[in-house]
């Protein structure tokens, strides 16, 4: 199975109203962020799936899981066989689709984040 993780980590120590600062504020950010970057990724991902059927492309999705201090967002192709397809066999040749959705997004996931977090500090 192809399974890529875009993660994001908040960590702090509270210190009286400053750490209900970043709980209350920039926590959500930070979880919008993550949700932004899984949404671009699942997107571009499935529009350059290789498609026979268009089972592996209608199976990807993605999560934002939310830890103590961690948000996690997950990209996943829940085909068993998108792995084959990903990095290929030695039958048959790679036609990778979820590396390149990330490498290709790198500046606008960063966008997600620096705008997220600028709106937020500025509030």
């Amino acid at each position: 199975m192809a399974d890529f993780k875009l993660t994001s980590t908040v960590q702090y120590t509270p210190r009286g109203d400053f750490g209900q600062f970043i709980e209350v504020k920039v926590t959500p950010a930070v979880r919008q962020a993550v949700q932004d970057s899984v949404d671009l990724v699942v997107d571009e991902a499935k529009s350059i799936a290789p498609v026979d059927t268009g089972y592996m492309r209608d199976h990807i999705s993605g999560t934002v899981t939310d830890g103590e201090k961690t948000i996690l967002g997950t990209v996943v192709s829940e085909a068993f066989y998108s792995g084959f397809v990903e990095f290929g066999t030695y039958k048959m040749e790679a036609q990778p689709f979820m590396r390149p959705a990330l490498d290709t997004l790198r500046e606008q996931i960063r966008q997600a984040f620096s705008s997220n977090l600028s709106v937020t500090l500025k509030s």
